[in-house]
């Protein structure tokens, strides 16, 4: 049961705050954050930050803080194709504490700095979930008549791995 709450604030908590974050709550501070995101880096927001943080925040809460933070903070010279045009999703980054060397994990978003055991000179490292590095694809054409060709290539392909020829009909799976 514990897992299926957790898998389900992956994404997330939707504003919902867990049990051990309704109680008082004391203020962190001097919490050091290291922008890894490199794209961010290149269009000129800060590589390192020092936010202050209340002690039932929860992870996805400080995700999407360090990311406001760091959009709050660029000092961005020449917007250029590469210069993000709004902020990134939480559930695009991930976090690792000090020097974990795994992050947190994304079924740990409703666990609060106090569960953390954060405390004041403690470190963030901010990285693109790797994942999330991988473009899209778009769905139509610039004019949204037609269906792209990447959209079609990709059709295909999914189409022709899983069809099946049988005595000269088609046939989608098999039973």
């Amino acid at each position: 049961m514990e897992m299926l709450i957790k898998a389900s604030e992956k994404d997330g908590n939707y504003g919902l705050r867990p049990h051990s974050a309704l109680g008082g709550t004391t203020k962190i501070t001097g919490i050091k954050v290291n922008n890894m995101i490199s794209i961010l880096q290149i269009a000129g927001y800060h590589k390192k930050l020092e936010i202050e943080l209340d002690s039932n925040m929860t992870v996805f809460d400080v995700k999407n803080k360090i990311l406001k933070d760091l959009f709050a903070s660029a000092d961005i010279k020449e917007v250029t194709a590469k210069t993000p045009k709004a902020p990134i999703h939480a559930s695009k980054i991930i976090i690792t504490k000090n020097q974990a060397l795994k992050p947190i994990p994304d079924f740990d978003n409703g666990t609060t700095m106090d569960e953390l055991k954060l405390k004041s000179g403690d470190i963030f490292n901010v990285q693109m979930r790797p994942d999330s590095v991988s473009s899209t694809v778009p769905l139509f054409n610039d004019e949204i008549t037609d269906i792209n060709d990447r959209t079609k290539f990709i059709f295909d392909q999914m189409f022709n791995t899983f069809a099946v020829a049988e005595a000269d009909q088609m046939v989608i799976g098999r039973d």
